[in-house]
């Protein structure tokens, strides 16, 4: 009798180890299964608007590298034209395109994905077919469609030309600018001993210190067109003669902008920035 109790002890012992086995099998097989599922889930992820690196990552990895920046700040206020003067189309496009990269949205164009994955804080995620611009502030939206504008913009001129006459004869000279300048100066003629002076104003400052400081105030910069060959003084440059007339171009010596508004001085300084490649344009129509 004691022999078959222990026959069936020793059965029970054998059944419990094949349960407990069989326990810790399904345990560790929901944890593989588990962490598989946890690990698709992650990959699938990265490639949906929905799903791009952790905020707190981009934002550590954003005020690491602050400096990389070309505007730091276009996500928290509106851009406007004294930002990007005297930038090339490629800058824009590049500023542009930086808020995109801020949510992370991977680039097609080679020199694009260069040039953001040279920066510490761009993390690419999201392919560009699922990128949503819902992502968007309310500043970057509307920096986006500005610097989109600007782009085209910047490739836009238009020209003026201005005739002068008397006893030798008449000429008529051209010069291009950027087609937004058209809001932010006027162009005064006025006449010289031997001579006309074009002057180039910036319409802000000329109307607030008109009444202090006359008719051009804010001149940025003048053309000077006269029949006499002059000895060229500080502020001033020839740039082209025709048929005994010589055209000057000449920098103001004096303040021409209200020093104590800061408005009118970014004014004036944004279109002196761009008044050299202004200048090159002038010439003599033939």
């Amino acid at each position: 009798m004691s022999g078959l109790n222990s026959k069936k002890s020793a059965e029970k012992t054998i059944l419990y180890g094949l349960i407990t086995i069989a326990v810790l099998v399904m345990i560790l097989a929901g944890v593989f299964l588990a962490i598989f599922f946890s690990g698709y889930t992650r990959g699938a992820a990265k490639s949906k608007q929905e799903a791009t690196a952790p905020v707190e990552d981009q934002v550590f990895a954003r005020e690491t590298g602050a400096d990389e920046y070309i505007l730091p700040d276009s996500e928290i206020r509106y851009l406007n034209e004294y930002d990007i003067t005297g930038w090339s189309v490629d800058e824009i496009r590049l500023a542009k395109n930086e808020i995109y990269a801020r949510h992370g949205r991977i680039f097609e164009d080679e020199d694009l994905d260069q040039y953001f994955r040279s920066k510490t804080w761009y993390i690419p995620s999201i392919e560009p077919e699922d990128f949503q611009t819902d992502v968007f502030n309310e500043y970057e939206k509307k920096n986006v469609e500005y610097l989109a504008d600007a782009q085209i913009g910047k490739n836009c001129f238009t020209s003026d030309t201005f005739t002068y006459q008397d006893s030798l004869g008449e000429v008529t000279f051209a010069f291009k600018y950027p087609v937004y300048w058209s809001k932010k100066v006027m162009f005064r003629v006025s006449l010289a001993d031997s001579g006309m002076v074009i002057h180039c104003v910036d319409v802000l400052n000329n109307k607030r210190g008109l009444s202090l400081y006359g008719d051009n105030f804010g001149t940025v910069f003048s053309f000077e067109v006269s029949t006499e060959k002059k000895n060229v003084r500080d502020g001033e440059e020839l740039i082209c003669s025709e048929d005994g007339f010589y055209a000057y171009v000449k920098i103001p010596e004096e303040v021409n902008y209200l020093e104590a508004e800061p408005e009118c001085v970014e004014s004036y300084m944004a279109l002196q920035k761009e008044m050299n490649g202004v200048v090159k344009t002038f010439r003599v129509v033939p």
